[in-house]
């Protein structure tokens, strides 16, 4: 299982490093009415689509079972092809303009149903390229692991939780840090409005560099 786990947790930590999401959820939570509830409804919403897109991959490679050579050839050319669009998403991240901030709405005469939240959190995570072509070959690998079903299930579990931490972390910082916990997650929410395109490019380009070498490894 440890040999999995090496596997893995890179492309999990890889898949967590979304601003996106973060940003979201710092928003969420500066909201003036219900900001716990409506940060729970946007991590519940991530949650589906995280859990959704393991439930696709896990029972893809369990229809398409294939010898281990076989498996092996699939799982790079999957790594390979992953690593080419990495590597577009980081050169159309670096030549888009910087996003304009656009002004939180105001509910104040209204109140906001929670599916509305529901599916701006789908929105975010869907639309989220990064994350989501990093958890899949996350998942491939811990689905295909040569490891006893409840290791592999384990080491799945692992990889949903810390794909989610972008969701669910501001909400332990605030209930770490009670009354400091808005003020320090604004703060680190204005520092990753300012960096977020240039972490992106990073995140793109050393995934799309690690998954292209493990990809060739896998291929040779």
């Amino acid at each position: 299982m440890g040999h999995t786990f090496a596997k893995v947790l890179p492309l999990a930590l890889g898949a967590a490093n979304s601003a996106v999401i973060l940003l979201l959820q710092v928003a969420t939570l500066a909201s003036p009415r219900y900001p716990v509830r409506r940060a729970f409804i946007v991590l519940v919403a991530t949650a589906t689509v995280v859990a959704g897109v393991m439930l696709v991959v896990t029972t893809t490679d369990h229809q398409a079972a294939t010898p281990p050579a076989t498996d092996a050839a699939v799982g790079g050319w999957i790594k390979v092809v992953l690593a080419i669009l990495l590597l577009a998403v980081a050169i159309r991240t670096a030549l888009a303009p910087a996003p304009e901030e656009q002004a939180a709405a105001d509910d104040a005469d209204a109140s906001v149903h929670a599916v509305r939240y529901f599916l701006l959190g789908v929105g975010a995570m869907v639309t989220n390229l990064t994350t989501i072509v990093l958890l899949i070959p996350a998942t491939h690998d811990a689905a295909t692991a040569a490891i006893p079903s409840d290791d592999r299930l384990l080491v799945l579990s692992v990889v949903f939780l810390i794909t989610l931490f972008p969701a669910y972390g501001p909400l332990l910082v605030l209930a770490a840090l009670g009354h400091r916990g808005p003020a320090v997650l604004a703060a680190f929410g204005a520092w990753l409005r300012v960096h977020k395109q240039t972490v992106a490019v990073v995140v793109s380009l050393g995934f799309a560099a690690y998954l292209g070498i493990s990809g060739y490894l896998a291929l040779t």
